[in-house]
């Protein structure tokens, strides 16, 4: 895997996980080509940031006072039938 053209990014439900998967990713790829979110932070991701993301790393699932949704399940969804590598 190319280091320096992957554009990777993490989103979960939980700050410190986003936080410890970015460190690890950190570890193996290129710094700048790796951000984390929450999904509390990215209600709409742009259609640009999509595009411009090579890989994605996702938490299954996000917790709303009502119970669990499958974010990650519901976004791997749209993303593989483009092409992106989901995690």
């Amino acid at each position: 895997m190319n280091q320096m053209t992957q554009s990777i990014l993490i989103i979960t439900d939980d700050q410190a996980l986003a936080h410890s998967l970015l460190r690890l990713a950190r570890t193996v790829f290129t710094e700048g080509s790796v951000k984390a979110s929450i999904y509390a932070k990215t209600p709409g991701l742009l259609s640009a940031r999509l595009a411009d993301t090579d890989i994605f790393i996702l938490g299954l699932l996000r917790q709303y006072p009502g119970g669990l949704r499958a974010e990650g399940v519901a976004l791997a969804g749209l993303l593989i039938p483009r092409g992106k590598k989901v995690f």
